[in-house]
């Protein structure tokens, strides 16, 4: 895989591993290649914490050994933004890929994957945070890259068509993010490619197929994700977590309360280790709980993780939409156990917003 390439695009289900920072001090005389080895380790074992200090480290290196045009500042750029957007930082994310872009797309040595990957990459900063109409506006520029380069059953030209898809799908244009899904499915199934190239593939095709009511399609889709991430990643991987999540929505939409809230259980256990109690998938997973157990009628348990929630989405600036809807939510449980005052309580932040 290309040294701009991390994947990160399909990140419907993304999830990161914080662990603590890494600890080393590279020395004056390393050069920016060494640092940047510590920091792809890092990366590899879900340390993006460490990752994106000895990223930047790498960067700062080679911005003073071959200059900030060179495709080698570009590299550990491009690794910080990839550790940044694991972290759910993503103007951050932004801003690293934005560094990096140009030296990738003008320099004659980098390849046509190189520059999708590096318009798909700040695409996905700029989709994680709403704006869409850029995003899509990178997604079509990575596609158009590769196409023109590589063989339509590339793996190069599935990618860059998964991407694609996932724009749609933020979107709400779910069939025409179907047809994207498939054709690059094709294409990866036809020729064989690694299972590896798949999890992120199949883990967004199975959110997809829920919101289209498509259940025991979606089920199926997200086994086998969630399979592929668990051999390849081991069972407590924090991507392993997104697809138990995605298995819980999927069960809570089939009225299969018991197996999804073992499945959101599963992944809320995964996020907070890994991930510390305060991340905004954790918050993602406790509003999903808060729900199912509000459709057992197991109230108490159902309040305890709304405000959980939304204490965590409300530290998050950019959630605070998310942080309003679980308000709201939280609000009308409270009306529908005849608990007015306890509603009016929690709605009353909203009208300060």
């Amino acid at each position: 895989m290309s040294g701009f390439a991390r994947k990160g695009y399909c990140l419907f289900l993304a999830i990161c591993m914080v662990l603590g920072a890494c600890k080393s001090d590279p020395s004056a005389k390393e050069s920016w290649k060494e640092i940047y080895a510590q920091a792809d380790r890092a990366y590899a074992q879900g340390d993006f914490v460490g990752s994106v200090a000895l990223a930047d480290r790498a960067a700062q290196r080679a911005r003073e050994q071959q200059g900030d045009t060179s495709l080698a500042f570009a590299k550990a750029a491009t690794l910080a933004g990839a550790a940044h957007l694991a972290l759910a930082q993503y103007t951050e994310a932004q801003l690293s890929f934005e560094q990096a872009l140009p030296s990738i797309v003008s320099s004659p040595g980098s390849s046509a994957e190189d520059r999708s990957t590096a318009y798909n990459n700040l695409a996905e900063a700029y989709r994680e945070q709403g704006r869409y109409d850029r995003a899509l506006t990178l997604y079509q520029q990575a596609l158009a890259s590769v196409e023109a380069a590589y063989a339509a059953d590339s793996r190069e030209v599935a990618d860059a068509t998964a991407a694609l898809a996932l724009a749609y799908h933020s979107q709400g244009e779910l069939d025409r993010a179907e047809a994207l899904y498939r054709s690059a499915l094709g294409i990866l199934d036809r020729e064989g490619f690694a299972d590896s190239d798949l999890s992120s593939l199949l883990g967004n095709m199975a959110d997809l197929m829920w919101r289209l009511d498509r259940l025991e399609e979606a089920e199926s889709i997200a086994l086998r994700a969630l399979a592929i991430e668990t051999r390849e990643l081991g069972p407590e991987h924090p991507s392993v977590a997104g697809y138990f999540n995605t298995l819980g929505v999927i069960y809570d939409q089939g009225k299969r309360y018991d197996r999804a809230l073992e499945s959101y259980g599963r992944a809320l256990a995964i996020r907070q280790a890994a991930l510390g109690p305060d991340h905004p998938s954790v918050a993602t997973t406790h509003s999903n709980i808060a729900v199912t157990c509000e459709a057992l009628k197991r109230y108490e348990q159902a309040e305890a993780h709304f405000v959980q929630a939304i204490s965590i989405f409300e530290s998050i600036p950019a959630r605070q939409s998310d942080a309003r809807a679980n308000r709201r939510a939280l609000a009308a449980m409270y009306r529908a156990t005849n608990r007015p005052a306890k509603a009016e309580a929690v709605e009353a932040p909203l009208s300060k917003s």
